[in-house]
């Protein structure tokens, strides 16, 4: 995952650049900071399934696993996983068993078994709900060698609240971008809005970040604003 942080063209490129650059690095650390918790909880989950054979067949057990993960996750707001053919098993950050059909549905449409290894997913906001997540999974086989998908889902806001301390300039929005291109959402500190936005970045654009952990450039095509961008050592 890359995060960009762009700014409108309004200074020297030498102090544009820098600002960009130094607001990139920070969203970089505080974000995956908070999503290498989730990750670790996605980890457990894979090591207690991985272990325990026939779990798909023993729910019980199963939400008993994923209770110990939520208790030591101050993150995730839900946390599960499914066996390729079985059903969706699911906790909420109380440990509580999600028992409700239209969550455990809309889960079962953005999940895809065997897409390989961790991998930000996509947006996601559940029946009756206002808030959107950020899916988070890992693929894995079972104990009987199927494949299985363990998910967390990570309140975006919480996402970004982490970022005010950054003091992002009101001119600005920050987007998490995946390494394929996938622009999963903006958010303008200033006006204190966010966009879910399911669009892909230039081609150009995921060129210049690819092969580098960090930098800058000119937006692209209208070049009328500086992108600062910063990649995640620990998430794809």
């Amino acid at each position: 995952a890359v995060y960009l942080v762009v700014q409108e063209r309004q200074q020297t490129w030498s102090s544009g650049r820098a600002s960009v650059l130094n607001l990139a690095l920070g969203v970089n650390t505080s974000i995956t900071g908070l999503l290498e918790q989730s990750t670790l909880s996605l980890r457990n989950i894979r090591a207690d399934v991985s272990r325990r054979t026939g779990a798909q067949q023993q729910p019980a057990e199963a939400i008993a696993d994923l209770r110990g993960a939520a208790r030591f996750d101050s993150v995730s707001s839900y946390l599960g996983f499914r066996i390729a053919g079985g059903p969706i098993l699911a906790v909420d950050q109380t440990g509580e068993a999600v028992a409700g059909s239209d969550i455990l549905r809309a889960l079962a449409r953005v999940l895809e078994p065997d897409a390989g290894g961790l991998a930000v997913s996509t947006l996601l906001r559940l029946p009756a709900g206002s808030d959107w997540y950020l899916l988070l999974t890992l693929d894995f086989r079972s104990a009987a060698n199927e494949p299985a998908t363990a998910f967390a889902l990570i309140p975006v806001r919480r996402l970004l609240a982490s970022t005010d301390s950054l003091r992002l300039i009101p001119d600005s929005f920050v987007s998490l971008v995946t390494m394929d291109g996938r622009m999963l959402f903006a958010y303008s500190p200033g006006r204190g809005t966010f966009l879910p936005l399911p669009l892909r970045v230039s081609p150009q654009s995921l060129a210049l970040v690819h092969n580098h952990r960090s930098g800058v450039f000119l937006a692209l095509p209208s070049k009328n604003g500086y992108v600062g961008f910063a990649r995640s050592a620990a998430l794809p």
